[in-house]
């Protein structure tokens, strides 16, 4: 049962109320239930600019949030010169640890890395339940993706939702979509 639009104003909230998304929604809220049972989840989501991707994540961080999650948000930057995991760099502060601004060549090296974000994901959706948005991802650098790959194939056991957002359908997106839950595709301008 959701809950009426009044009831959905606190915290990093939705600005009006979505129309037009109910079955996207009701997806999402099926992997809330999930990810705040422990049973962390990943959605990738994709639809051309205006689609309402953007608004449909704020939506579902809007109501997790009622229900205690914290919402970490990063995105994408179209505008070039962007360090390496610039969304997860945004999404992760305060919480976790500093990322490189440059990849790291050896792959131990970015292997640790990975197991020290996946871990603190882990150890803070074991105090909250976590929302991970991670928007605009058509403009993220080759390891932001191979991150979110590392991530999400921990998920199953953390109470940890992840959404991943962009415009193209990618050959990365593709190889991130077998550890989904669902990809959903948003056709269509929302208002």
């Amino acid at each position: 049962m959701r809950p009426a639009v009044a009831e959905l104003r606190a915290g990093r909230l939705a600005a009006s109320a979505l129309t037009g998304r109910d079955q996207e929604l009701d997806l999402l809220e099926a992997g809330l239930e999930d990810a705040l049972a422990g049973r962390g989840r990943l959605f990738v989501i994709v639809g051309e600019a205006g689609a309402g991707k953007t608004r449909l994540a704020d939506e579902l961080a809007s109501r997790a949030k009622l229900r205690g999650a914290r919402i970490l948000w990063g995105r994408g930057w179209h505008g070039g010169g962007a360090p390496a995991y610039w969304p997860w760099r945004q999404a992760l502060r305060g919480v976790g640890p500093t990322l490189p601004e440059e990849p790291d060549a050896d792959d131990s090296a970015r292997f640790r890395l990975f197991g020290l974000v996946t871990e603190t994901l882990r150890g803070q959706s074991a105090e909250q339940p976590l929302v991970l948005v991670l928007d605009d991802l058509q403009a993220a650098d080759e390891d932001s993706f191979l991150l979110l790959e590392f991530v999400a194939s921990e998920l199953p056991e953390m109470a940890a939702l992840v959404l991943a957002l962009s415009r193209e359908k990618t050959e990365r997106l593709d190889e991130l979509a077998r550890l989904a839950t669902r990809t959903l595709r948003l056709h269509g301008s929302w208002t």
